[in-house]
């Protein structure tokens, strides 16, 4: 089961339009379909995820 980001509630407002390759994008809908999710919504949890592990790890470079 995904895990929930823990992300502040605000609207969707910002688009954004990028080109991947046909074969990622399968995988990202069979993921999504999996998830339960809409395509455009797993993409953005999979992407806060990223940023927030992101995050965490120039955090604790900071403290070493």
């Amino acid at each position: 089961m995904p895990k929930k980001s823990v992300v502040v509630e605000e609207l969707r407002t910002a688009p954004l339009g990028l080109r991947i390759r046909p074969s990622l994008k399968g995988t990202l809908e069979a993921l999504a379909v999996e998830a339960r999710r809409p395509l455009a919504n797993y993409i953005e949890m999979v992407l806060e995820d990223h940023v927030a592990e992101q995050q965490k790890r120039k955090e604790g470079k900071k403290r070493g």
